[in-house]
């Protein structure tokens, strides 16, 4: 991606960001669908294909979608349990962002939820997560912040390796969302 770009959409982001204020625990609750952004390194996939049961799990009651960037169709077969949202090659400008046709596939989509699982600082990640409207948009604290992220998730700095960091996102998620249905 562009550099200058990538920082003139953060300045402009942070600079004019008005958040519309909503409930959280009823937003979430209400929510239907979700979309899981995964890492745009395939060997990473794995790991996150060993938590999709429980990530599932957490968000029992909502629709799965999973973003599959270019370059990685060959794991269409893993993903049995989810709708399946490609990212082209075609879908990307020559600045690295998505075509304005991509994006106004996310929003007919109508997500209500995105969870960005790329634990590195990944900007197309946590910007088709803010452009596709979603009123819940969850990623790993440290990384982009508002208005990126809504509510962001600690990943212990002493977790090496990726499945345990995956694992207390999960944890995290599942007391957020058990929390969230005993106040409702």
């Amino acid at each position: 991606m562009n550099p200058v770009v990538r920082s003139l959409l953060i300045w402009k982001n942070k600079l004019f960001f008005r958040p519309e204020p909503f409930a959280f625990a009823k937003t979430l609750n209400e929510a239907r669908s979700i979309l899981v952004l995964p890492p745009h390194q395939a060997d990473s996939f794995s790991s996150v294909f060993n938590h999709l049961a429980p990530l599932e799990s957490v968000f029992r009651n909502l629709k799965v979608f999973f973003l599959l960037p270019f370059g990685t169709q060959g794991f269409i077969s893993t993903l049995k349990t989810c709708e399946i949202v490609l990212l082209d090659k075609e879908d990307i400008g020559w600045s690295g962002l998505p075509r304005r046709s991509f994006v106004q596939k996310l929003r007919i989509c109508g997500f209500d939820v995105t969870l960005d699982l790329d634990l590195s600082k990944n900007f197309l990640n946590a910007y088709l997560g803010l452009l596709s409207q979603a009123k819940v948009r969850i990623g790993a604290k440290g990384r982009w912040g508002p208005p990126f992220y809504n509510l962001e998730l600690t990943v212990p700095p002493d977790l090496l390796y990726l499945d345990e960091q995956y694992d207390c996102m999960i944890r995290t998620l599942r007391s957020v969302r058990m929390e969230k249905i005993l106040e409702a």
